[in-house]
């Protein structure tokens, strides 16, 4: 069987089902317009769904991953579903984001839209596409306009629809939903940093091996002065990458499968004392218990968030990150380690209120 045969067998595959899901809904229900969650081991993906069930805990959600899937559910009765939600992660400026809310949008025409926090791809670096093409983010601009209000993640997210004629406001990463009161404060360090790396497509770096390289070389000068050292995984796309720099440093490494749950995230963040990490969910999970994080920005979307909670200047573009560059940031951040905490649970908590109140609206809006 051939690579093109099996992708086209799991596209059917991925098409009945979401035809099956849409058309076995309950009376209520709402599409979630966002990532895969089904059998994905991706954390950030699985914690923005769960988030958004919980913002709305008595409206059923469902996902929908494939295009004609919707156009296949039109025997659906039009009294079960109730509206779309717009989902996390970053989707405005993603063409198939796009597709998948029009579609959804066309069948249910008349029913509101809503969100309660989306990023925004940067056109000067989008996850897809070309770099400085900002058409797919105008595409979005009449579809937006359909919603009561627009929220997004950051101030980098509000700044790019403003830009398009969009107002929005800041809520925050819906993931920041999961933080818990009893984490948002200080711990005395343990003399342990988390690192994260993973595979990615466009970034800010022509050779994603240099970035690896470059880490490794920072995890060496930190096991040579003692200090702890923990690989983390957040996809399990990125566990092969993670398990080789873990077994190079001669450190343990957590994969994928043992990140499934906020409660399994919460842990293994509250044990470290700082994270230097690539992938956009690994940092928002260390902010959940408030531990702060040097975000290795290889897109403008890690800048987005870490700037929506205070800690901007903790970022470092992975064309620039260096080893010594690491060390350094790592060296000053341990010197404000205890009010990095302060301001981050300080942020957390009004992100997290702000995610509240736009979930209410998104509740009343639905429910209207």
């Amino acid at each position: 069987m051939t690579p093109t045969v099996r992708r086209l067998g799991r596209r059917l595959l991925t098409y009945a089902q979401d035809t099956a899901r849409l058309n076995g809904t309950e009376a209520g229900t709402c599409v979630y317009v966002g990532p895969r969650v089904p059998g994905n081991l991706n954390l950030g993906d699985n914690l923005l769904y769960w988030a958004h069930q919980h913002a709305l805990p008595d409206i059923p959600l469902r996902q929908v991953h494939t295009v004609p899937a919707l156009a296949g559910a039109r025997a659906l009765r039009r009294r079960q579903l109730r509206g779309t939600v717009l989902g996390g992660g970053t989707l405005i400026g993603s063409p198939s984001f796009r597709r998948g809310l029009e579609s959804s949008l066309r069948l249910l025409d008349g029913l509101p839209v809503v969100n309660i926090g989306t990023g925004v791809d940067d056109p000067v670096m989008p996850s897809t596409g070309i770099p400085g093409d900002n058409r797919e983010l105008r595409a979005w601009v009449p579809l937006l306009r359909r919603m009561p209000k627009v929220w997004v993640r950051g101030p980098l997210s509000q700044h790019l629809l403003r830009e398009v004629g969009v107002d929005a406001e800041i809520s925050g990463d819906p993931v920041l939903l999961f933080a818990l009161d009893a984490d948002l404060r200080h711990r005395p360090a343990v003399g342990r940093i988390g690192i994260n790396l993973g595979i990615t497509g466009n970034q800010w770096q022509r050779d994603p091996a240099e970035l690896v390289r470059a880490v490794v070389s920072y995890g060496r000068g930190l096991r040579e002065r003692g200090v702890e050292v923990l690989l983390i995984s957040v996809w399990d796309r990125d566990d092969e990458l993670t398990a080789s720099v873990a077994d190079e440093l001669g450190c343990p490494a957590v994969l994928a499968a043992q990140m499934r749950t906020a409660g399994a995230m919460r842990r293994v963040m509250r044990d470290i004392d700082i994270l230097v990490a690539q992938k956009l969910h690994a940092v928002v999970g260390a902010a959940c218990v408030a531990t702060p994080s040097i975000a290795l920005e290889y897109r403008p979307k890690c800048r987005d968030f870490q700037e929506s909670v205070g800690a901007g200047r903790w970022t470092i573009r992975t064309s620039e990150a260096t080893g010594g560059a690491l060390a350094a940031m790592t060296h000053q951040l341990y010197d404000e380690r205890e009010s990095a905490m302060k301001t981050l649970a300080e942020q957390v908590t009004d992100r997290r209120a702000a995610i509240g109140l736009a979930a209410i609206e998104a509740y009343e809006t639905l429910d209207g």
